[in-house]
């Protein structure tokens, strides 16, 4: 049975903590492939930086020599916010037999249960919980323990090295000025340079 990784986010833009978030997975969990998949209107955030079909190439540039990523469309082609169950549907519609792994930080532990049809979540797919500080290990294993006796849904953790790079930093230096070199994956940085000298003449 395929193995496959979901990984959502705004990717605004991507980086190198993104990839190294998405190895890691990939290669504890026994992944066949990870999906990149950037939303378009998330539920609960506000919508700045590069567009949805900006950051969709981005993502597609970042990851385009390495086989078992894949960026996916999935979201971008909605014109409503985006929720976890919806993009569930459609992929197990296009992989019917696989088994789904989606990827969340620590944090997002506590707050499943506030996910929209949370319940039909836990059928579609098992969950990837990624080891990022700040968290509190024996208190996320209690809800994954809980959740579990709960639900039909199982966690495995993901171990992954500290890295301090954010995309909102990265905007933030980029505005300023600042080199981001080496944040960004070479294909991403060669992008934004382009993006921005299009922007200068125009």
């Amino acid at each position: 049975m395929k193995r496959i990784g979901l990984f959502g986010g705004t990717f605004n833009p991507i980086h190198m903590g993104h990839l190294v978030l998405a190895e890691c997975a990939r290669d504890q969990l026994a992944l066949d492939e990870v999906v990149f998949i950037p939303n378009r209107i998330p539920p609960h955030k506000a919508e700045t930086g590069y567009s949805p079909e900006q950051r969709l190439e981005l993502v597609s540039a970042a990851i385009a020599d390495k086989p078992a990523f894949r960026a996916s469309d999935i979201e971008l082609k909605r014109d409503k916010p985006s929720y976890t169950v919806d993009t569930l549907r459609e992929i197990h519609a296009i992989w019917p037999e696989a088994q789904l792994m989606f990827l969340i930080g620590a944090d997002s532990l506590f707050q499943l249960e506030n996910w929209v049809a949370f319940q039909e979540i836990f059928r579609l797919t098992n969950f990837g919980v990624v080891a990022r500080p700040p968290f509190e290990r024996e208190r996320c294993q209690q809800e994954i323990s809980r959740l579990e006796s709960l639900y039909p849904v199982l966690f495995s953790w993901v171990e992954m090295p500290m890295i301090g790079i954010s995309s909102r930093s990265i905007r933030e230096d980029w505005n300023r000025g600042r080199s981001i070199r080496f944040q960004v994956p070479e294909a991403v940085y060669r992008l934004m340079e382009a993006e921005k000298e299009g922007k200068s003449e125009s």
